[in-house]
């Protein structure tokens, strides 16, 4: 027993230093590893703005129209309707925006054209904040690159989410629509 724990000891030994020359990296490998790392966490902090933007486009139009909060949903955060805060950990929440919302009661007439404005809103806003930052990402300044590209992302948020598509049990707003103009009776 106590040889086969000496050569479990060696075993483990090699191991690890078997691991340590395979990391073995020098100081500009390391800077890389950190740029990528920082530009990835900069990358989906646009996200996140933009799903921001977007969820609260939708958010502004429903109370706008009178419709009941329930709740919204920005990546890996949800608020519910009595100001509860949600953390969700699952790897696709990441990336997941929903604002649910319902009518209080339903009118006698207007209920598409509220739909189709509450669907609309979310995209609009993000072609709107896109073409409000225009005129700041024309001054030369640190924070034009990151301008440039919010207007790029403002712009692909906008026509991706109004092309109809499905995903699982997700729907974009464009499929939304879709239902809503050609299912109407």
């Amino acid at each position: 027993q106590i040889l086969r724990a000496r050569a479990d000891a060696s075993d483990r030994t090699h191991s690890c230093e078997a691991t340590l020359r395979y990391l073995d990296m020098d100081l500009p490998s390391l800077i890389e590893i950190a740029e990528l790392l920082g530009a990835s966490l900069a990358l989906y902090a646009l996200y996140l703005i933009l799903l921001i933007v977007h969820e609260a486009g939708h958010c502004v139009a429903g109370f706008l129209l009178g419709l009941r909060f329930i709740s919204v949903r920005v990546g890996p955060l949800q608020l519910e309707q009595p100001n509860v805060w949600k953390w969700d950990f699952r790897w696709n929440a990441f990336f997941k925006g929903e604002t649910r919302m319902l009518l209080r009661r339903l009118p006698r007439r207007g209920v598409w054209c509220r739909y189709a404005t509450y669907i609309l809103a979310g995209p609009m806003a993000n072609l709107c904040a896109g073409i409000l930052a225009v005129p700041f990402s024309l001054k030369v300044t640190i924070l034009s690159a990151a301008l440039t590209f919010f207007i790029m992302g403002s712009a692909f948020m906008t026509m991706a989410n109004l092309i109809p598509a499905q995903s699982g049990k997700s729907e974009s707003d464009g499929m939304k629509l879709w239902y809503l103009l050609f299912s109407r009776t």
